[in-house]
């Protein structure tokens, strides 16, 4: 009788059993939050899904340190969501999401750094021809971005690092009537000065005793002079603290040309063609 009653409760625990799920079953949402627990954290992600609740995902390579999850709506897909998710962070203790769009179903799924700032791309064409600034966007990741403009014809383009060591890259633009060109960029990192974000934010949180940050804070740089800018409130008023940010000893700050993307230049090909023409127009006369 013991071995009988000991062989029903063995079938009765097999029956009640819950089996783990394959690929593709099972509730997807769930497992989602459950492999990537900050999505369940970021509004764009949870509202996307809370309208979209019947969804597949997956997982995609972007480069050594980041992936691209795609989440698609299995009913009525007129859109699909694509997040950028840095991979060796513990999702439990940090931060991992950098940047979230929602794309149309047929779009080509974005693999490149225009996927960041499509809007910054638009209005400043001629950030695309900047190798070694693509070479920044697909290595770091930049979360944010900044335009400030010098004079009716200079604005500087800050592309932000802020996970982890605080980077910029910061492309001047030069513009005219028609058109607009990269005139030099700038690299910068918080381990160059002497006091870092987190000090600068301390210290501007001393100046105003009871605020509390708001929005980013950015490098900036005027006339070779750098500062950080912070920008706090207190509820009914809001201000923004500078403060000075000094290079430590040995270190500086070079600007450099743009280093083109690989293929012919253009303005060199044409001022090459003109000059032999000119060249020929002498040997004539």
């Amino acid at each position: 009788m013991v071995t009988g009653l000991f062989i029903f409760a063995l079938l009765v625990g097999h029956a009640n059993a819950v089996p783990n799920p394959l690929p593709g079953e099972g509730n997807q949402i769930g497992i989602l939050y459950m492999i990537h627990p900050n999505a369940k954290d970021n509004e764009v992600i949870t509202s996307f899904l809370a309208e979209h609740p019947d969804i597949s995902w997956r997982e995609s390579v972007y480069n050594e340190t980041f992936d691209y999850i795609y989440i698609t709506p299995l009913n009525d897909c007129r859109e699909k969501l694509v997040y950028i998710n840095q991979r060796k962070v513990d999702e439990r203790s940090g931060p991992s999401i950098v940047s979230v769009r929602i794309i149309g179903c047929d779009e080509i799924l974005p693999l490149d750094p225009l996927f960041q700032f499509p809007e910054v791309f638009e209005n400043y064409s001629s950030l695309s021809g900047d190798q070694d600034l693509m070479d920044y966007i697909e290595e770091n990741i930049p979360g944010r971005c900044a335009e400030v403009e010098k004079s009716d014809s200079e604005t500087d383009v800050y592309f932000i690092d802020d996970a982890g060591t605080f980077t910029e890259y910061i492309v001047t633009i030069r513009k005219d009537l028609f058109t607009d060109n990269v005139a030099y960029s700038t690299f910068i990192s918080e381990e160059y000065f002497t006091i870092d974000k987190s000090e600068a934010q301390a210290e501007a949180l001393g100046q105003r005793p009871g605020w509390n940050l708001t929005g980013e804070t950015i490098l900036k740089i005027d006339d070779d002079v750098f500062a950080w800018e912070i920008p706090v409130s207190n509820g009914s008023g809001e201000d923004t603290i500078v403060i000075p940010a000094e290079l430590r000893e040995g270190y500086s700050v070079m600007k450099t040309e743009p280093k083109g993307m690989p293929g012919f230049d253009l303005t060199a090909t044409i001022l090459g063609i003109g000059a032999v023409l000119v060249v020929i127009a002498r040997r004539r006369n």
